[in-house]
């Protein structure tokens, strides 16, 4: 009885004290910018048992005299949650009768960090000193951490409007080919989104929803170990703060080049809404060619295709992900997306047969025509556990994917129309996964991190072609199942941090087609392989100064092959050559390591260095041969491959108003197969430069260079293209951006091979001209922390006399 007379005393005392506008407060709604939130959980300091219904007020610090703004009583098992809070110095007060009472003094900063986790506060009978937490955000261009580079992408103005291809363009060490694929120090990397894979390409990802990208060249144990080429890490745009806020955005351009976005996030505590959709089109005209010539010409020396086709691709995409806190340790996510879109191509080619004297033997025009959809779901569940510790948390999560895609791509006689050449059909790919990260600071300068994933991944394509063979499938499966463990400790000695990991995992593969069966197991029935199914990670890093830092590391991984890689069903690229896969290919295995160097100097300048070496056995790579009168491109396996080099990232701020980033990667390649090995030295190059005028005005030019490479059969020759884009801002909120993409219209993939000595194979590809566009980008919002609460409307006489909790 004595217990629930105190609670009711509490209640109305607490209730009554709340009820009363503070003094110096302001009256009415709740001001703008009054989004903060404090939350955590009241226990008694030796027991640990949570501490009921007590008092947690909130005091402004603006002034000499403490003024309440807020409060509220701690939930049965002791969670508290305080919205509403300004983004300044506030004083939280905890007190309950027979508990000595507490102060706390807080600091919450904009712009991300507007929400504070106060951890287990512990209230006991003796003294409490009074404990400052502070929250800062502050953005730098590049950051360094153990075991990844981040890179805030947010004032790219190229990539307004555009695809996630539009950011890593500019992205130090990362270069993007002519299909749209990135690669990270010319090896072919992997791409995620919010640190978990995705099955959407560059072109598919809006450029507005990025936020940073994170380089990971050499990703710890923590990461799959197929992620030979490191991972491009996409960190989407999140809403942190109270209230609705979003952007609209729409541009148009050249070429066809259309483009629009709107994105709503609503959050209150309990629950966080994210609605975004997306829609884009690319287009462009593209010339190009591919030519052979012959070294015993009978009598045909020379045969020449030159092709001029019209690129059309359209995507749409829509998201929608929904967030519940069921308390204050405790949130589950649930996100679907879907998208689909279409890749249409309308040409034709020009197509020439000579002799050795170039008299023309044969002429002919060919249509080129191709109708290429393509669907992808994805569902997403998240439960995530955060615990009073700073920095420990559980996080449980599964993903589901689906894709399908109809192809028909056909190559007429433009005299009769009659089919040439023909690939129709299409495919569907499933893939699920479980993920469990557990992660415990043990102390300031020590973490422990497990956790274990099991990954499922189903495809079937069934293609019908002509000409035809008896020896092409036409139905090709595959099965792929990879469950792994993995465990990382971290901490420091002697002023040396360190990361030590191991990963095992347990992969299997079965592809089934009419003509050839493949399957493998690393580690077998017999254990046998079962060295190749552990990967250690290990990183050192060391502080040389206040500002410099130098940093180790090492780690093994294994590439196994793609899908395309050994799909055995051929793909007709022009009457001359086809593309088929290899189901016989060997996962290839890889040893990593990088030394760098981190040199902070001035205010916001950087200079970073990373010396790299890439050792692998049985690397997987493209190889062209004869067969038939066909030149076939498919893959093999070679005996070695070794890679080293040089890269250099450097962010200069000139001037307050004036910066340049550049970048350097020089690297040295050897390749060694069974009949011949090469080697050559390459080089990779970017400059940025960025300008603050006048008037909100922002002026962005950008160029990049990648020379002559050597490759097993030929060499690669130099590709180099330029970008401008200028940004005048309104109202500080809205922006209208200008951009032209490839200046000088120099963008394009050049190749010369030689095929069994009896082919000069010279080709060009061009996948994106010269183009003009124009971006506008407007933001809304309202940061209101009692969106979705009922608010008393204020009696006649009583304007501005209340004061929302």
């Amino acid at each position: 009885m004595k217990n629930v007379f105190t609670l009711l005393l509490i209640s109305v005392t607490t209730t009554a004290v709340f009820a009363q506008p503070p003094s110096g407060a302001p009256r009415g709604n709740m001001r703008m910018g009054s989004i903060g939130r404090v939350y955590g959980k009241l226990v008694e300091a030796q027991s640990k048992e949570p501490v009921a219904y007590a008092s947690v007020a909130i005091y402004s610090m603006a002034t000499k005299k403490d003024s309440l703004i807020g409060g509220a009583l701690t939930q049965e098992n002791g969670d508290f949650s305080i919205e509403g809070l300004p983004l300044a110095r506030v004083k939280v007060r905890f007190s309950f009768m027979g508990f000595k009472q507490k102060d706390q003094l807080v600091i919450l900063m904009p712009p991300d960090n507007v929400e504070l986790d106060m951890g287990n506060v512990a209230m006991e009978s003796t003294a409490q000193s009074l404990k400052e937490v502070t929250v800062k955000a502050e953005k730098s261009t590049m950051q360094m951490n153990i075991d990844r580079k981040v890179v805030n992408v947010d004032k790219n103005l190229m990539a307004a409007g555009g695809t996630a291809e539009d950011v890593l363009k500019n992205v130090p060490s990362v270069t993007v080919d002519m299909e749209g694929k990135p690669s990270l120090r010319n090896a072919e990397t992997t791409v995620y989104m919010d640190g978990r894979p995705t099955a959407m390409t560059l072109n598919q990802i809006p450029a507005d929803q990025i936020d940073q990208v994170e380089i990971i060249t050499n990703p710890s144990a923590k990461f799959d170990a197929n992620l030979t080429g490191g991972i491009l890490n996409l960190v989407m745009k999140k809403n942190k703060k109270p209230g609705y806020n979003g952007m609209v955005n729409v541009g148009v351009g050249t070429s066809g080049q259309r483009n629009a976005m709107v994105n709503l996030n609503i959050k209150q505590n309990p629950i966080g809404i994210s609605l975004m959709y997306n829609a884009n089109r690319r287009g462009s005209m593209n010339k190009g060619y591919n030519n052979f010539q012959y070294a015993n010409p009978n009598p045909e020396k020379y045969f020449l295709q030159q092709n001029a086709n019209d690129f059309s691709n359209t995507h749409q995409m829509g998201r929608i992900g929904l967030d519940y806190s069921l308390n204050n340790r405790n949130t589950f996510s649930i996100a679907q997306m879907a998208g689909g879109g279409n890749f249409n191509v309308i040409g034709e080619r020009v197509v020439q047969k000579l002799d050795a004297n170039q008299n023309v033997l044969n002429k002919a025009l060919h249509k080129v025509e191709a109708e290429n959809q393509f669907r992808h779901y994805t569902t997403s569940l998240t439960w995530k556990r955060t615990y009073p510790k700073k920095g420990q948390e559980l996080v449980v999560d599964g993903q589901y994917q689906y894709s399908k895609n109809d192809n028909k791509n056909y190559v007429l006689n433009a005299d009769n129309n009659d089919t040439l050449q023909k690939n129709q059909g299409g495919g569907a790919g499933r893939h699920g996964q479980i993920q469990l990260d557990y992660t415990n600071p043990l102390s300031d300068s020590s973490k422990l991190e497990f956790g274990a994933k099991s990954f499922v991944r189903e495809a079937d394509n069934t293609i019908d072609r002509f000409p035809s063979d008896a020896n092409w499938s036409r139905d090709f499966k595959m099965y792929d199942m990879i469950n792994a463990l993995y465990i990382n400790y971290s901490s420091r000695y002697h002023g040396i941090g360190y990361q030590g990991g191991l990963r095992f995992e347990h992969s299997f593969f079965e592809s089934k087609s009419a003509q050839y069966d493949t399957m493998y197991s690393y580690p077998n029935a017999s254990g046998k392989y079962f060295l190749k199914s552990l990967f250690p990670s290990l990183y050192l890093n060391h502080k040389l100064n206040d500002q410099d830092e130098i940093q180790l590391n090492f780690s093994r991984k294994i590439r196994r092959a793609q899908h395309m890689e050994v799909m055995r069903i051929p793909m007709m690229a022009d009457q001359k050559s086809y593309r088929i896969g290899n189901p016989n290919l060997r996962p290839e295995l890889i040893s990593l390591t990088e030394l760098n160097y981190n040199h902070p100097f001035g205010e916001g300048s950087n200079w970073l260095a990373s010396l790299y070496g890439r050792f692998v056995e049985d690397p997987i790579i493209p190889y062209a041969t004869q067969t038939g009168g066909f030149i076939v491109n498919s893959f093999k396996n070679a005996d070695l491959r070794t890679e080293f080099g040089l890269d250099n990232s450097l962010r200069y701020i000139i001037h307050k108003n004036f910066d340049v980033s550049l970048s350097l990667n020089v690297f040295k390649l050897k390749l060694v197969t069974d009949t011949k090995s090469v080697d050559g030295w390459a080089h990779n190059s970017k400059a940025n430069f960025n300008w603050k005028l006048p008037k909100d005005i922002t002026v962005q030019l950008s160029g990049n260079y990648e020379s002559e490479r050597v490759l097993l059969q030929g060499l690669m020759l130099p590709n180099y293209f330029a970008d401008f884009a200028i940004k005048k801002t309104f109202f500080k909120v809205a922006s209208l951006t200008f951009s032209v993409s490839d200046i000088f219209d120099t963008r394009r993939m050049i190749q010369h091979l030689n095929i069994d000595d009896r082919y000069l194979q010279m080709s060009l590809n061009r996948r994106d001209v010269r183009f003009f566009k124009v971006n506008f980008s407007m933001p809304f919002g309202k940061p209101d922390a009692s969106i979705f609460k009922n608010r008393k409307r204020p009696q006649q006489g009583q304007q501005g006399q209340e004061m929302d909790f």
